[in-house]
């Protein structure tokens, strides 16, 4: 479920020359653009656009308002006048690797994935210690599917400016989408992270909050997803579930922009905080202001995360969950939320910094998208030729998982391919998949892309056309898995060796399709041939899996926050505990 992590995106063009006392016009200006620049660091969007646009209501050619601007509407969502503001200030100033750099950026959000890589790589070629710029084209090479380029310009990036913790975090997590990197491979750079960036600053301060192990607990939560976004999918069935007598919970949302999603969350927490214009200092300071007892991490190494403000430890117990396959690498962080099939007892544990908390009947609460359309049936019972399908994002699709589908596609030879993605609209990544194809004998005409659909009926409406889908390894999917089978589609996954390569396997437990859990690469063709030959077996899950997911663990809301509470609650037995021994020492 985990999106690729997004680059730090803001880095502020040279500002304004000092102008001479004679030139007060100038000064003027210089000033309102250190202010807006202030703003726009802090988060605080609207009086930095209010100064950047007050700087061209008397200059509108002033090049650094306008890339200025552009970083603001950049943030605000705001793509397309970003476009237009960045466009115009590379065209005053085409020597500005930060400029390129931004224009890039917009560019690739937009998914104009090339023009975006060009940009990118020409702020490299004007700047070649820009940091910032190889995270960035980092990112486009992810959602390329180029993981190992990817990664390769990730670690370039980490060189040149080892104290930023959110590149670093950038690289960690794209090294989960590369086979070529193990379980200890990943541990081993999440310690390095943890080093030079969760160093506790007096993180064993006391807690004051009152150590009764059976009163209500105050619970927060800190994450950038509060929107619509597959960890809030999770959440929200948690958050209205649960019993409210035994927990009560703040959001810490770091996110600029709310969303119809962010809407329902708010309502269904007792208290909302926006943290966007909070340094981690400040923003450890309300934690504890607000009496937080258990703090919850739901970003790990993903976009926009906050983990140096779990360094300091503002709450007694702090735990990650859900949004990141695996650990932290952080001593501050106690514990981690899984499963025992996604973490079995005899190989998760000492894979990480944190002490594992297996839920009994699996870490994922589904809620479905709202309006899906009702479940149709196979697509090959018309056609006469079934339909693979994956609709995760390309990172995941690695040229590993192209030669795997290559040969399914060769087994059933009247069969065809359906990969959709938000990225396959660009031309090169278009290109680039059809040729990785070709070259493992598969005619193009077998293989089809589309990209990404915003409305969610009609992305759900999709797996109509699928007759049986394809999990991506060693990066499973979830929201897809989980969406697919709501809509009566089967899933075929690989059980790997580490938790991201297992989500697979664990949702499909929950559900009862267990046989679908192949072994192997040879096992996962097999399973999906045979799958793929039996008409009647695919019928008889189409027609059946959606009731089989309503009565799964999986679509428990009450049951899961049970056994989410009670996790939480030994949790805070023990440290109530500790706490009272540790004074019985004292004494």
């Amino acid at each position: 479920m985990t999106r690729a992590s997004r680059p730090k995106r803001l880095r502020f063009g040279r500002q304004p020359p000092a102008a001479t006392r004679r030139d007060r016009g100038r000064v003027s200006l210089r000033q309102v653009l250190e202010t807006g620049i202030a703003h726009l660091k802090a988060g605080r969007l609207e009086p930095a656009e209010a100064a950047f646009e007050l700087v061209l209501a008397q200059n509108p050619n002033n090049a650094d308002a306008l890339n200025l601007l552009g970083a603001v509407a950049i943030e605000s969502k705001s793509s397309d006048r970003a476009l237009e503001l960045l466009e115009k200030a590379v065209a005053l100033r085409p020597d500005s690797a930060t400029f390129h750099m931004h224009l890039g950026i917009v560019l690739g959000t937009k998914g104009r994935l090339t023009d975006a890589a060009q940009s990118l790589q020409t702020a490299i070629e004007l700047s070649p210690k820009l940091a910032l710029a190889y995270n960035n084209l980092a990112g486009i090479y992810l959602r390329e599917g180029r993981v190992k380029d990817a990664v390769a310009l990730q670690r370039t990036a980490v060189d040149l400016q080892p104290d930023a913790a959110a590149t670093h975090s950038n690289l960690i997590l794209s090294m989960n989408y590369d086979s070529a990197f193990s379980a200890e491979d990943i541990r081993e750079e999440c310690r390095r992270w943890a080093e030079r960036h969760a160093v506790p600053e007096d993180a064993a301060a006391a807690h004051d909050n009152e150590p009764d192990p059976e009163r209500r607990l105050r619970i927060g939560f800190v994450s950038p997803d509060f929107r619509n976004h597959p960890v809030s999918a999770f959440l929200e069935p948690l958050l209205d579930g649960r019993d409210r007598r035994a927990l009560e919970v703040t959001c810490y949302a770091q996110l600029a922009i709310a969303d119809q999603v962010t809407r329902r969350l708010e309502a269904l927490a007792e208290r909302w905080r926006w943290t966007p214009s909070l340094d981690d200092e400040h923003l450890a300071r309300q934690i504890r202001v607000d009496g937080i007892d258990i703090l919850i991490d739901l970003a790990g190494h993903t976009a926009d995360n906050r983990l140096p403000v779990f360094a300091r430890r503002p709450a007694p117990i702090q735990v990650t969950w859900l949004g990141y396959p695996g650990s932290t690498g952080m001593a501050a962080m106690d514990y981690r939320l899984t499963d025992a099939i996604a973490d079995p007892p005899e190989e998760g544990d000492g894979l990480g910094s944190e002490a594992l908390v297996r839920l009994p009947r699996g870490f994922h609460c589904y809620r479905p998208p709202e309006g899906t359309p009702e479940v149709s049936p196979p697509p090959s019972t018309k056609s006469g030729r079934v339909t693979f399908g994956s609709f995760n994002n390309l990172a995941k699709v690695t040229e590993e998982v192209v030669a795997v589908w290559s040969r399914l596609l060769r087994a059933v030879p009247d069969s065809r391919l359906l990969i959709k993605s938000l990225s396959i609209a660009d031309a090169r990544s278009y290109e680039r998949y059809a040729r990785l194809f070709a070259d493992h004998g598969i005619d193009p005409g077998r293989v089809a892309f589309l990209p990404r659909v915003a409305n969610q009926r009609d992305n759900m409406a999709l797996y109509r056309g699928l007759d049986l889908a394809l999990d991506s390894f060693p990066y499973n999917g979830t929201t897809t898995t989980c969406d697919a089978a709501w809509m009566g589609v089967p899933v075929v996954t690989l059980r790997g060796a580490c938790h991201a390569a297992r989500v697979g396997a664990s949702l499909l437990t929950r559900i009862g399709l267990t046989e679908l859990i192949a072994e192997s690469e040879s096992d996962y063709v097999g399973i999906a041939t045979a799958l793929a030959g039996d008409p009647e077996r695919l019928i008889a899950l189409r027609s059946g899996l959606r009731a089989r997911v309503q009565d799964s663990p999986l679509h428990d809301r009450a049951g899961f926050a049970r056994d989410f509470e009670a996790a939480l609650r030994e949790m805070w037995r023990r440290w109530c505990a500790q706490r009272d021994a540790a004074q019985a020492n004292s004494q």
